[in-house]
C-alpha cells in the first residue's frame, strides 16, 4: 500500500475497491469486508464476517481507519 503526500482519505479508500480490508468505525466496530464502491459520502461493502450474506453501506464520516493486509 502506498499513500501519496496529497491524497485524501477518499483517495486511499478508492484504491481499496475490489480488495479485502477491515474498516474501523468511530464506535470501535471493525467490519471485515470487500470494498465494492467508494463514493464521495458513502462506501458500499460486501461483508465477510458473521454477516457474510449482507452488504453494508457505510457513511465515510463514520470510518476512522482502513486496515489492509500487506504482508503474509
Amino acid at each position: 500500500m502506498e499513500l501519496k503526500k496529497n491524497e485524501t482519505f477518499l483517495d486511499a479508500l478508492t484504491k481499496q475497491v475490489g480488495k479485502i480490508v477491515d474498516i474501523v468505525l468511530k464506535n470501535g466496530q471493525i467490519i471485515n469486508c470487500k470494498v465494492i464502491l467508494a463514493g464521495q459520502f458513502c462506501t458500499h461493502v460486501e461483508r465477510l464476517d458473521s454477516k457474510s450474506f449482507y452488504d453494508t453501506i457505510i457513511r465515510n464520516e463514520d470510518i476512522i481507519a482502513i486496515e489492509v493486509k500487506v504482508r503474509s
